[in-house]
């Protein structure tokens, strides 16, 4: 037994160390990465040659690279990708408030022993989405990732009219019979859903909050409960659901307070049972917008704050810990109280 939690403490510490490790060393995207004997090529473009958007438009990306040596990379799910871009004039991460709102523990994810193998000489092709990773406002910038070439766009502001017809497609698609679907027309749905989440505009705001039970209603797999945080394990969960574009659009949308009318709305609705994730999702829009709660310090940045030491009750720095609580772990710890009083909350109003 002793020999049994001494392995379990020796493995959460090491991951508390590579955590902090890798927060340390993590360096700024903009910087040019030195070369080592593995460094190949890597090519980057904007896809399908477009190289002029209107804001809200989904920006696709494609990186080609190659290797001179094999290297292993851990696999992850698509929604899971973090992808280090170096953007002039930098945009905002549109998914901050869900990062830093401290619920997700260590900052989520899944501790996974699966790796892609990428063997040298060989060209492969990642296909990104700019738009999970920046909100980019009306302007012209430049682009690269790592060793890549620098590309060069620019962002127009998004009339009405122009919204209007995003919305309008987008819809058509999503309100057709998909009783035959094939693969490509289910694709066409994914698809559209994602140009709602990324418009922006107050409209398709309140199409994601309407469209967010049936897209969550068959979820089998929930949490036990809202204690906070939330296990990190469900995090890499979550991110592979049908709703995530929807959640996703809903924290990004700069029109948070139609997202919190419809989302209320949706949630009282007699028609239907409110949904745990429409649930955390009001929870979490409620409390972010609240300015007494302080932000959550996000283990990329633990370089850049002064830190307790670990002891062995509390070896993960990154979670609330009892045993030593400082004055900003109990705010968080209170930003969490009033969150899971919230989720019970409208969980029992949505019943």
């Amino acid at each position: 037994m002793k020999l049994q939690r001494f392995c379990r403490l020796a493995m959460v510490l090491a991951l508390l160390v590579g955590a902090v490790c890798a927060a340390q060393v993590r360096t700024d995207p903009c910087e040019r990465p030195v070369t080592s004997p593995a460094t190949g090529t890597s090519t980057l473009v904007l896809k399908g040659g477009q190289s002029v958007y209107h804001e809200g438009e989904i920006i696709p990306l494609e990186l080609t690279f190659t290797y001179k040596l094999v290297q292993y990379r851990p696999r992850a799910g698509r929604n899971l990708r973090h992808f280090s871009f170096c953007l002039a004039p930098d945009g905002r991460d549109p998914l901050q408030d869900d990062e830093e709102s401290g619920l997700w523990g260590s900052g989520g994810g899944s501790l996974n022993a699966d790796y892609e193998v990428f063997e040298p000489g060989v060209p492969y092709v990642d296909h990104m989405v700019l738009n999970e990773s920046k909100s980019v406002p009306p302007g012209n910038y430049s682009l690269r990732m790592g060793i890549s070439n620098e590309v060069t766009f620019q962002v127009l502001p998004a009339t009405p009219k122009w919204q209007a017809e995003q919305l309008t497609n987008a819809l058509a698609v999503l309100d057709a019979d998909h009783t035959k679907d094939t693969p490509s027309d289910m694709e066409r749905t994914k698809q559209a859903l994602r140009v709602l989440r990324f418009l922006g505009s107050e409209a398709s705001t309140r199409e994601l909050a309407r469209r967010f039970w049936f897209y969550d209603q068959k979820r089998q797999v929930r949490p036990i409960s809202a204690e906070y945080p939330i296990n990190p394990f469900f995090y890499g969960y979550e991110r592979t659901q049908d709703y995530w574009d929807i959640k996703a659009g809903l924290i990004a949308s700069p029109y948070r307070a139609v997202a919190i009318e419809e989302l209320t709305a949706a949630i009282h609705d007699p028609k239907h049972r409110a949904t745990r994730a429409m649930v955390e999702t009001l929870a979490l829009l409620e409390i972010q917008s609240k300015s007494e709660y302080p932000r959550f310090i996000p283990i990329r940045q633990y370089g850049q704050i002064e830190l307790q030491s670990p002891t062995p009750d509390c070896p993960l720095l990154s979670l609330p810990c009892a045993s030593h609580p400082s004055k900003l772990e109990k705010q968080r710890q209170a930003k969490g109280a009033a969150y899971n009083d919230l989720v019970a909350e409208l969980l029992r109003h949505g019943q």
